[in-house]
């Protein structure tokens, strides 16, 4: 939940949720009293059991939004709640090394490898490398393993 954050970023995080979750709500962002806010890049899996979509604003937060190039994927094939944004890869597998292991580094063969866009509040990856590392930027960052995963 983001409340009361003009001009926020989110770009390049991959965001976890289980299946089986089943608390309150589902949604993998929530803006409120936030305009001009920027979600970009993002990976968004297993977030909101097929029910809600990954982002959630109130009618503040849609003035000055941008939200673009993120990707939806649900595991159990069941397509993600909500419609996707321009350019987002819906209910496209990723392809991450072991999430049963918290492992989200982005395979070789990743769809999100260069299908991101250039953010630039973000020059450098999760492992401090500059971003792009090929000829494009990635969705996610998905570089990191063994963190804490809350349901």
């Amino acid at each position: 939940n983001v409340f009361d954050c003009e001009n926020i970023t989110i770009a390049n995080n991959t965001f976890k949720s289980k299946l089986s979750f089943t608390g309150e709500s589902g949604y993998g962002i929530e803006l409120h009293d936030s305009p001009n806010s920027s979600v970009v890049n993002n990976l968004f899996y297993d977030t909101g059991r097929n029910i809600y979509p990954y982002l959630d604003t109130d009618s503040l937060s849609e003035s000055g939004l941008e939200v673009d190039y993120n990707c939806h994927f649900m595991s159990n094939g069941i397509a993600p709640a909500g419609n996707p944004y321009p350019n987002d890869l819906w209910q496209v597998n990723p392809q991450l090394v072991n999430v049963s292991d918290n492992d989200f580094r982005l395979k070789s063969n990743s769809p999100l490898i260069d299908a991101g866009k250039e953010v630039a509040d973000v020059p450098n990856d999760y492992e401090s490398l500059p971003r792009p590392q090929q000829t494009g930027y990635d969705i996610s960052d998905g570089l990191f393993k063994g963190f804490q995963v809350f349901t």
